[in-house]
């Protein structure tokens, strides 16, 4: 029975008294709170589109600049202007990217994000790093240690999807241009070279040979291992890449050393550049197919005009495919012939 809201056991079903016992025992529920509509609103007034997307506060501005009015920082010569820098900002910024290199891949740019973390787990990494595409297939990596920059520029090659990475320490005079790819970086090992050898001015008369040295890794810097001194060279794409250096090692001493590459680009030699062969090279000139030799023939065509006859000669190209002998080839080009037309009227008389 239900008394004042309440329930009461009496004169219930017993079936009913084991349910209310359970229920009288479960904690309470929360009251879901009403959702508070907001009235109808009784003006008619009407808001243009503009004022729809309109803020209420303006959002501040990041990275503002200001006019700098024409004086000492510019320099005029003619009639052009130019601007000139701080010397003091300028040298500042260069050191930001210390700890950068500027990556480059031959090809299609592919998803560069999950490379990036393979190759932080490969090369141990212990800070952080930025990517920054540029365009072009060039982008831009920044490390907060220049440990890791080491990492991975000694570590290479590095290849994705069979496509070279072309690595570049950045530098001011670092252009990331596509027009043409004729120079690359390269290393190079030379295999069991004599420790003797180690030094800069060694390893910089042998490298020339090659091309242009630019630096060596650790290892061989520090002369941490003795397997093979390794170097790594800036070439063209015309260069012929040796596979072996001869040394003067003393007056009337020689010796032949190994030269080892951990990779060889493909090079053209029709456009001299890197990225594809001789034979996918559009500028590769084209074979024209054998044309089969020509022979001249003479026939002689006997027109009569006004009871005098004349003889008309006339060269006839023939291949050595369509030669037909006696008669047959004489009747069959004498279809063919041209009749000056001075000679048209008087053949038909005739007849």
């Amino acid at each position: 029975m239900i008394r004042g809201g309440e329930v009461s056991e009496e004169g219930v079903d017993p079936r009913w008294t084991v349910k209310l016992q359970q229920q009288k025992g479960r904690p309470e529920r929360k009251q879901r709170k009403a959702v508070q509509v907001p009235p109808a609103s009784t003006s008619h007034q009407i808001r243009s589109w503009g004022s729809l997307f309109q803020m209420d506060k303006p959002s501040p501005i990041v990275g503002a600049l200001r006019f700098i009015a024409f004086g000492d920082p510019f320099f005029s010569e003619g009639t052009g202007t130019m601007a000139v820098l701080k010397l003091e900002a300028y040298a500042k910024n260069l050191q930001q990217w210390d700890c950068a290199i500027v990556r480059y891949i031959i090809g299609k740019l592919p998803v560069l994000i999950p490379f990036f973390q393979v190759l932080k787990k490969l090369c141990n990494l212990k800070g952080e790093f930025h990517l920054l595409l540029n365009g072009n297939g060039f982008f831009t990596v920044k490390f907060d240690l220049i440990e890791d920059l080491n990492s991975i520029f000694e570590g290479g090659p590095w290849t994705m999807d069979h496509r070279p990475f072309i690595l570049r320490k950045w530098s001011p005079q670092v252009r990331m241009e596509q027009e043409r790819l004729s120079s690359i970086p390269i290393w190079l090992r030379l295999p069991n070279h004599p420790l003797q050898q180690w030094d800069e001015d060694c390893l910089n008369r042998i490298g020339s040979l090659l091309r242009v040295p630019l630096y060596v890794d650790s290892a061989t810097l520090w002369c941490s291992q003795a397997s093979y001194a390794r170097i790594c060279m800036e070439v063209q794409a015309s260069t012929l890449l040796l596979d072996s250096v001869l040394v003067e090692v003393a007056p009337g001493v020689r010796e032949s050393f190994m030269v080892d590459y951990d990779w060889k680009p493909t090079t053209c030699k029709y456009c001299q550049t890197f990225g594809h062969d001789d034979a996918s090279c559009v500028m590769k000139p084209s074979v024209e197919p054998p044309i089969a030799d020509k022979v001249g023939t003479t026939r002689e065509t006997t027109i009569t005009n006004k009871g005098k006859e004349k003889v008309v000669s006339q060269w006839i190209e023939v291949s050595k495919s369509q030669q037909l002998k006696g008669k047959d080839a004489c009747r069959c080009h004498e279809t063919n012939l041209h009749i000056p037309t001075k000679y048209q009227d008087s053949t038909k008389s005739t007849k």
